[in-house]
């Protein structure tokens, strides 16, 4: 299993990743939240890059390692897009899987992306993200 940080769920008493969500589209953001969480997930959503590099800067600061099991996020966003938060967490969170989404895709990307979504993506994608880059299980 890789080495990921996980949240003690207080009613339940079972440790749960912490996954990074950064969208702009409102909808896109709750569909992507909700199936996360329905995989068992606790995440922390926003709404641009800028917003998730503060939070990420901040948790680097304060304990040198990022508390997040895994990172996704829309490529076209304002402020700061998804791939110049995909540089900025190779630095401050570098060993965190890293995802992009996008209903255009464009390339190249940073290197530590590890996959580049399609939207719409599906509830069964976003479990196989889980048991790929969160809980190391192999696909077929």
């Amino acid at each position: 299993m890789p080495n990921r940080t996980y949240y003690e769920d207080a009613h339940k008493g079972v440790g749960k990743p912490l996954v990074m969500i950064v969208e702009d589209d409102l909808h896109v953001r709750l569909l992507a939240s909700r199936c996360f969480q329905m995989n068992g997930c606790i995440t922390n959503d926003f709404e641009n890059g800028m917003e998730a590099h503060r939070i990420l800067a901040i948790n680097y600061g304060a304990k040198k390692k990022s508390p997040y099991s895994l990172i996704i996020s829309d490529i076209d966003m304002p402020e700061m897009n998804g791939i110049s938060l995909a540089k900025e967490a190779a630095v401050l969170a570098p060993t965190v899987p890293f995802v992009l989404m996008t209903g255009r895709p464009q390339g190249p990307y940073p290197e530590n992306v590890r996959e580049v979504l399609d939207k719409p993506f599906s509830p069964p994608s976003i479990k196989r993200l889980l048991n790929q880059y969160v809980y190391g299980a192999v696909q077929e």
